[in-house]
């Protein structure tokens, strides 16, 4: 009956002597439960090996998916930013192996995997999620061997060694998680057990003892690197992405923007794969990302300025090095300088590029400088230590006696030149073809066919008869260059392919049609010619015109002064004498109508001299093209103040003093003066300012006192020095009556020296600092009536 019902008492369920307690101490509960042990280990013992082997499978096969997702994730990343996952050398040891080989490196950092051995005939490993059942468990990379750390810190003396304690450590990953052997076994050890409850109660303690500032210390530790590895992650990205010559950027960059930028998304993939990465991303402010343009770019800087670093070490431990140069314009039109070191460390000849510079100048004494001020910046010893220099072929890089060669030649003895080899070799074959007719006119009509057809209308015509006629991209002509020989293929190459295109676009047309020439740049001096051909040899007579497109505006104009002159400087954006142009500057008084100067120039600054003192002038710059203006640009700037001269006294009084002074030549007419006067007897001190005066008379002055004075020329933005002299008011005379009483027995003779001496050491010290400065005393004697 109770089999069929079950136990139901539930008041006495957890009694100790009925109930549950009663029941398991029964002799049949126990004999039942040894039974029910023993054959759940003769199942464990008697599993076999296919079920290994499925087990196996199964993790193989979640192993395959993660790694096949994750090849999908960065595919689906590059094509929805519209890179190119492939690089022409994918080697292991490639610097630019491909975007998708490169991210999956990277992948790989920030997912370490443990080392496979073949065990039980399958390749096993530790895994990290091991970790989790088994907190005690340690793991060392460099023995690929498991240990227990309560048992190395906590185990009791006499305790038994065991594999988990000794040097080799534990191995045998097939049976880590069997229950009969392996960690399971380990952790029921009466050795294990003792350990770790001396480890238990060791982090009580410590936990207990533990203060508010170690607590916070180790979170500022764990903290910090935390934000070291994000940053770190940042940097690598970065590093990626600039290795594969891939913008980061994109332009729209929130959170659900399909495009992003490479930099955003990689970064969000590695937080799907990375907890540390993840948690920064979801939990911090916007500002502690660290994911805008600035820190990018202030990343990059760090890391551009850390290989600029390496390069220079190495150039210094190599000692000995060489130079080369080369210059190109750039799109602004701006003559960039590349400088790269040549030298030999660690056994390998190494050629690493450093920096652009602009340069300002194209001669040869400019480009020296340079190139020496560029070695003095980065610390390398050129005068012995530079052992070649290699540029170019033109005249001012090669020169003699006043190239560059020749002048880096004068400092660094041992500075041999080296011509371009690959230049010197492109301008041979030029050379050598030309001298063969056929091919030298072939080349010529082939370079006048890139002319023709690179014009406006021709060239558009050329792209739509291709997409007319040719379904695939249309081809451009190859413009022919003396030093890229190599140039001349891809030429005749594009000729071939698109001959009958070619034919199409050449040939005449009898319909009349207007032409507008666009995409010109600002500025230029425009030659329009007009010729018919009639079956390509026949031409008609030219029609030529010329116009002018409108100048830009000057840009960064800046105004300096001094106290009789403006000089003025300016930006352009161009060479305004290639186009026949000229700057146009005026010079105004402000406030003067009548007063105007005007001046013509090609260069980026002009001085206006013979100018007033202390005045305010406006200039204005306008860039001419023709009949064609500029807006101007224009701003204000005071010439600097020169000083009054020739201060003096003019009249004193008893309480006023009247100074005088001469005007500096040409001074403004509207000048402002400013004078001072001082009593340091008094401790008096006053200013004022007064315009268009050379006089100003001070008031309400003590007598017989010297005073200091001075005066300078204020403008809105300087002063001028000062002119000074001193004065003094007019004395005054004061009488003061003394009546003295005599106590003593004995007469007192007024006119005793001794007596009068008395009397004036009285005076002074009684009298002396009210009545004024540099007193003179006389004593009158008078008497009276029983005196």
């Amino acid at each position: 009956d109770l089999v069929d019902v079950g136990y139901q008492n539930w008041k006495k369920a957890k009694m100790k002597d009925s109930g549950f307690c009663s029941h398991a101490r029964s002799e049949s509960h126990v004999n039942a439960m040894f039974a029910w042990t023993e054959n759940k280990k003769t199942m464990d013992k008697n599993a076999s090996l296919f079920a290994i082997m499925d087990e196996e499978n199964k993790k193989q096969l979640t192993e395959n998916q993660y790694y096949i997702k994750t090849l999908a994730e960065i595919l689906v990343l590059t094509a929805t930013e519209n890179v190119a996952q492939r690089s022409h050398r994918e080697t292991s040891d490639s610097e630019k192996k491909g975007i998708f080989l490169s991210m999956l490196d990277l992948l790989s950092n920030h997912n370490p995997s443990f080392p496979k051995t073949f065990q039980g005939g399958a390749r096993r490993s530790f895994h990290s999620d091991w970790y989790k059942s088994h907190p005690w468990l340690e793991y060392s990379q460099l023995n690929n061997s498991a240990y227990c750390f309560a048992c190395r810190h906590f185990s009791l003396p006499d305790a038994p060694r065991t594999v988990f304690t000794s040097l080799e450590g534990y191995q045998n990953w097939k049976k880590a998680k069997m229950k009969d052997s392996g960690f399971c076994s380990h952790a029921r050890s009466e050795s294990h057990v003792n350990a770790m409850f001396a480890w238990t109660e060791n982090k009580k303690t410590m936990d207990k003892n533990a203060s508010l500032f170690a607590i916070m210390d180790e979170e500022n530790k764990k903290q910090l690197t935390e934000n070291q590895y994000y940053i770190k992650t940042l940097a690598e990205i970065l590093v990626l992405t600039a290795t594969e010559n891939v913008a980061q950027r994109s332009h729209r960059e929130t959170s659900d923007s399909e495009k992003k930028g490479i930099f955003l998304s990689m970064l969000d993939l590695l937080s799907n794969h990375n907890p540390v990465i993840k948690k920064r991303l979801e939990q911090q402010a916007k500002n502690a990302k660290y994911t805008s343009k600035t820190i990018q770019n202030e990343i990059l800087e760090c890391l551009a300025g850390m290989v600029k670093k390496e390069i220079i070490q190495e150039v210094k431990k190599s000692k000995q090095f060489s130079v080369i140069v080369d210059e190109t314009r750039d799109v602004q039109k701006k003559e960039q300088i590349s400088f790269v070191l040549r030298y030999y460390y660690s056994g390998v000849v190494h050629e690493s590029f450093l920096e652009f510079e602009v340069a300002e100048q194209m001669d040869a004494a400019a480009l020296s400088d340079k190139i020496i001020n560029f070695l003095e910046k980065h610390g390398l010893e050129y005068k012995d230590n530079l052992v070649g220099q290699g540029y170019d072929g033109a005249a001012v890089m090669r020169g003699a006696h006043a190239g560059v060669q020749a002048k880096i030649k004068e400092v660094a003895k041992h500075a041999f030149y080296v011509h371009c080899s690959a230049h010197c070799l492109n301008l041979v074959i030029v050379d050598a073809v030309k001298s063969v007719a056929d091919a030298g006119n072939f080349f010529s009509l082939l370079e006048r066919m890139y002319t023709f057809i690179s014009g406006s209308y021709v060239h558009n015509r050329w792209l739509e008869v291709q997409r007319e006629m040719f379904d695939g991209a249309p081809r451009e002509l190859q413009q022919l260059s003396d030093t890229r020989w190599a140039c001349r293929h891809i030429a005749c190459r594009n000729v071939m392919d698109r001959q009958n295109y070619s034919v199409q676009v050449m040939t005449p047309s009898t319909s009349a049609f207007q032409q507008t020439v666009d995409h010109l740049s600002s500025g230029d001096k425009v030659l329009l010619s007009v010729t018919a051909v009639a079956n390509e040899t026949l031409l008609g007579d030219t029609v030529t015109t010329v116009s002018y497109t409108t100048p830009l505006r000057v840009f960064n104009l800046m105004l300096t002064s001094n106290d009789s002159s403006i000089r003025a400087s300016w930006n352009y954006t161009k060479n305004i004498t290639n186009s026949n142009g000229y700057f146009r500057t005026e010079l105004q008084l402000v406030g003067s109508p009548t007063y105007q100067q005007m001046k013509h120039t090609t260069d980026k600054c002009i001085t206006f001299t013979g100018l007033q003192t202390a005045a305010n002038y406006t200039v204005t710059v306008y860039a001419v093209s023709g009949n064609l203006t500029s807006p101007p640009v224009f701003d204000f700037k005071l010439t600097l103040p020169k000083p009054p001269t020739n201060a003096m006294v003019r009249s004193t009084s008893t309480n006023s003093i009247t100074f005088a002074w001469t005007p500096p030549d040409n001074v403004a007419d509207n000048v402002v003066y400013k004078v001072f006067i001082q009593s340091g007897f008094w401790n008096y001190s006053k200013n004022d300012l007064v315009s268009n005066q050379n006089n100003y008379t001070f008031a309400a002055l003590k007598s017989g006192t010297n005073y200091s004075f001075s005066v300078l020329i204020v403008t809105a933005t300087d002063t001028s020095e000062r002119a000074e002299c001193t004065g003094r008011t007019d004395s005054v005379k004061t009488v003061v009556s003394l009546s003295l009483l005599c106590s003593s027995s004995t007469a007192l003779h007024c006119d005793d020296p001794k007596t009068r001496a008395g009397v004036l050491a009285k005076l002074r010290e009684h009298l002396g600092h009210w009545l004024g400065q540099d007193i003179s005393w006389s004593l009158e004697q008078s008497t009276s009536p029983n005196t």
